[in-house]
């Protein structure tokens, strides 16, 4: 101004806020009720998950479905780029299982036991009983055939169990 000059100058720092460092799970698949924690380190702010924008430095995933999760770091209002995704998460669901047979019989008769969908069947029961049917008919019952059978489905790698009692009738 009036021909005269001045000049100052300034030092600007910008911090770069790098994203959290995410460690999955050692176990990335699991069943039902079973969940999957992930933990985020090296953020001296407020962790964000990219699932369902939860906080904090741990995130727990307990509903059925496949995720892929990154998160990133907020310090001051400035918020960092996302981690790295952690992919191939998975909760999966329990087979529905239910056990049930022609029960009560007499002895002598057939025992028919009824088991629910699913890819693989375990029966076990009284008397060293064991099958891998889904319905497996026992023939010519006495009474030591009488008890209680469990029943494990599995299916997509998960197991679920079912009971059933079963009596044998006898003619005094």
């Amino acid at each position: 101004a009036n021909g005269c000059s001045a000049s100052a100058t300034t030092v600007v720092t910008i911090n770069q806020i790098l994203p959290p460092t995410i460690t999955p799970p050692n176990t990335l698949v699991v069943c039902s009720p079973s969940t999957l924690t992930l933990t985020a380190s090296n953020c001296a702010g407020t962790v964000t998950w990219s699932e369902g924008g939860a906080t904090g430095t741990s995130l727990t995933l307990n509903a059925v479905g496949t995720y892929s999760i990154s998160a990133t770091c907020s310090v001051n209002g400035c918020i960092s780029e996302a981690s790295t995704i952690i992919t191939g998460l998975e909760v999966k669901a329990l087979p529905v299982s239910s056990a049930t047979s022609n029960s009560p019989i007499c002895a002598g008769g057939s025992l028919n036991l009824i088991g629910s969908e699913g890819e693989t069947y375990l029966w076990s029961g009284p008397n060293s009983y064991s099958s891998t049917d889904r319905n497996p008919i026992i023939l010519n019952t006495v009474i030591a055939n009488a008890g209680t059978y469990t029943l494990t489905v599995t299916s997509k790698g998960c197991s679920s169990t079912a009971q059933t009692v079963v009596a044998i009738n006898t003619i005094s």
